[in-house]
């Protein structure tokens, strides 16, 4: 009964999302006012407002200028729906605190917003990432789950050492964008990679480095064999790097650690 619950709070925790999504970008406050159309700006009612349902019940359009509505709308809340329920599940399963729900719904939540926002506009908010960065430390200090250090000298550190990695890879860079003339990766990836630090320590970095890069080459080599992308073509990788921290929070970083050393050992041995 808990996660049907659970589901429904995450479903209005996606339509959360798609405000973020599409006001972030245009300035306009995800507070004030209430959700509109952004067509015939007319305010949304409450009863048209319920998320996946409402989509559905309008037919997938407005109710005032009958303009379509993306479908791209409930499927957000839906897969935020699911990621939600799924991280609760995980956390609640394996008899962490209270806290650790409130920190993994905060990250899933914060993840999954800039990974939108950063495939409409190859843009990461620099509030979301001080927002991470703030939670990240607080995680660290009171958390049970086995990533925390609850130790302020070693919370310290990992903030020095995601400071050093930051900026020792941005002047990497920038020599290689002097020479090269093309940038590899954009400074909102790099500050995400250096907050992966702060929340889960170096092995961290490593676990969400390896999932990031193989999900992106996965994705494309479906790409290209599916003629979807083109040779370098521009591809945001913020929604890989959120997946590897994701991924890294719900199983632990040793596990995917392990699973690459397993990987390593087997194709040697083959």
């Amino acid at each position: 009964m808990i996660y049907f619950f659970v589901f429904f709070i995450c479903l209005s925790l996606g339509s959360f999302i798609n405000v973020i999504r599409y006001r972030l970008p245009e300035n306009i406050s995800i507070i004030y006012p209430r959700s509109f159309c952004f067509n015939c700006n007319n305010q949304i009612k409450w009863f048209d407002n319920v998320p996946i349902f409402s989509w559905f019940f309008l037919k997938g359009k407005c109710r005032v200028c009958n303009i379509p509505i993306s479908f791209q709308y409930p499927l957000v809340e839906f897969l935020y729906s699911f990621i939600g329920t799924y991280s609760f599940y995980k956390v609640y399963e394996d008899k962490y605190s209270f806290l650790e729900v409130i920190y993994v719904l905060l990250l899933s939540t914060i993840l999954f917003s800039i990974s939108l926002i950063d495939i409409d506009h190859y843009w990461v908010p620099s509030n979301f990432c001080n927002l991470l960065i703030i939670i990240g430390v607080i995680s660290n200090l009171f958390s049970n789950n086995s990533f925390c250090t609850q130790n302020i000298i070693q919370a310290l550190l990992r903030i020095f050492i995601s400071i050093i990695f930051y900026f020792f890879i941005k002047f990497l860079l920038n020599l290689q964008e002097k020479k090269f003339k093309i940038r590899l990766i954009g400074l909102g990836d790099i500050k995400l990679f250096a907050i992966s630090i702060i929340w889960f320590g170096p092995e961290g970095l490593l676990s969400t480095f390896l999932i990031s890069i193989y999900f992106a080459l996965l994705i494309g080599l479906l790409g290209r064999l599916f003629k979807k992308l083109k040779p370098l073509q521009k591809v945001p990788f913020v929604p890989f790097i959120s997946l590897g921290m994701w991924l890294t929070f719900i199983f632990g970083s040793q596990f995917w650690v392990n699973i690459w050393l397993d990987f390593g050992y087997s194709i040697n041995n083959f």
